[in-house]
Parts: C-alpha cells; structure tokens; sequence
C-alpha cells in the first residue's frame, strides 16, 4: 500500500507554539486546556522541553531548530490555521523560525504573542541580550499580552512600571508594529486586578477584584490561548478579550492545589 495522502480539516485549529512543562502548570499543556475550554480544536509544536514540578524548575531544553521546522512544516500540511498562539519561544535562533514560519500564513490569520521571558520559578527563558529578536515577530501579531515585569523589559526599563509609565510603555511596543498590547496587571498592588487593551485607536479597561489565593501557575498561557481562540471564532478582539478573562476567572476559581506550593488551573471549572 501507498502512504496516505494528506488532507487538510474543513475545521480551523489554533495552532499552539510553546514549550512543554511536565506538571502542566504551562506550555502547551495549559494552552491545550485553555483551547478544549473554548471548543476549539488545537493542535501545537513544541519549542522547548523543561524539567520542572509546580515549585521548581530545573532545566530547560530548547529543540533545534531543524525539530521546529518540521513542526511547523508538517502541522501546515495536514490542518487549516484559524489563528496561532505564539507562548514560550526558548531562543533567539528558533524567534527566526517563526518569524520566517508566520510569514508563509495569510495575513487574515490572527496571531497572540504571550512573551514569556521567565519561568514562575525564576529561570530566564530568552536571551536577556537578544529581546529585539522576539520583538521582530510583533508586526506579525495581532495582540502582545505582556505582563508588568515583561512590560518593562520589553522596554529597556530597568524597574517597575505603573500609572502613566504603563500607558507609555505600551504604545511604545505599538509602535514595533503590533496592533494591540494587552498588558495584564496581576503583578500590581491593589483590591482590584486591571487589565488594560492599548490600540492605536484607544484603551480599554478590564477589571476584576484581586483573588486572595496561592499563586496559580499557566495564567497567562490560558488567557492568552482563549484570546486567540476567540479571534479563529470571528470575535472582535476586545469581545474575545473579556470572554477569555472570564473563562479564566471561572478556571482559577476552581484551581488545583496538588501540595503545598502553586495551584494547576482545573480543566474544567465544574
């Protein structure tokens, strides 16, 4: 018998590309979750492997990017794009794989950047030195979802930023030619968490009062998924924005305490 022919899905998939953390805190795991909460299919290429538990990490491996490539080129082959997650990267040399990757994609096809640059643990992700190689994909995405600290280093900014620093550091990565930075706003202080949307059009606030939990890992791998799951599903993107924070907020109500250390989020909230 021959080799089968391929054939791409009628169904659109999200495509994940991310690293994969063994205690599915993060990574594709989580971004996997995140796309089975939305009822959207998904499928995803690994860029890097660590070893890591919900405390701890210990290594991370980042595949070559020959691995990659093949990834990306075979998944391309056999399914039909509706939007693309773009999470941990591990490096610079495989940022220029997708970069060249996302190039190839029609431009109708939406892409979410989370810019993971450390673990939860503290180890760094990408190279300090090399941040304008993940910076070259912005043109590409159609959100950046930094947090605060990632923000800042995004930006050159040696310490923390709030109030009219925020703003200005936002529309100052709008201006590498992304069209929305989402900039989540966990890490500050106060009763309230704000989460706020900056286009070249305006800004947009969300909030919700602050949880009073242990720390809960893959937040941020989960919203930002739900996010890009929203825009395949024809939402507009502050629409897919809000229902993705809420189905975050269902998920993190409902989290997993496995020990004494940070929650997994559930992977459903019932």
């Amino acid at each position: 018998m021959g080799m089968p022919v391929s054939r791409q899905f009628s169904e659109p998939v999200c495509l994940i590309i991310a690293g994969y953390d063994p205690s599915g805190g993060g990574g594709v795991l989580a971004d996997l979750r995140a796309a089975r909460a939305c009822g959207v299919r998904a499928v995803a290429a690994v860029t890097a492997v660590t070893a890591q538990n919900t405390f701890e990490i210990a290594r991370c491996t980042p595949v070559t990017t020959d691995m990659l490539q093949a990834e990306l080129d075979l998944l391309a082959r056999d399914f039909a794009f509706g939007a693309v997650k773009v999470g941990m990267i591990g490096n610079a040399e495989l940022a220029g794989v997708i970069d060249e990757f996302l190039d190839t994609l029609p431009d109708e096809i939406p892409v979410v950047l989370d810019p993971v640059l450390n673990a939860t643990a503290g180890m760094a992700l990408f190279e300090a030195d090399l941040l304008d190689r993940l910076i070259a994909l912005f043109p590409r995405c159609a959100l950046i979802t930094p947090n605060l600290p990632e923000l800042a280093r995004l930006n050159g900014h040696p310490g923390d930023l709030s109030g009219p620093g925020i703003e200005e550091a936002a529309r100052s990565l709008l201006t590498t030619g992304a069209r929305a930075i989402l900039v989540k706003g966990g890490h500050a202080d106060g009763a309230t968490v704000v989460d706020e949307l900056f286009t070249i059009e305006g800004r947009t606030c969300y909030e919700h009062p602050r949880l009073h939990l242990p720390k809960i890992r893959g937040t941020g791998c989960f919203l930002s998924t739900a996010i890009a799951c929203g825009l395949l599903s024809a939402r507009p993107l502050p629409a897919a924005v809000s229902a993705a924070r809420s189905l975050l907020m269902a998920h993190v109500g409902a989290a997993w305490f496995p020990g004494s250390h940070n929650g997994l989020l559930p992977d459903s909230p019932g």
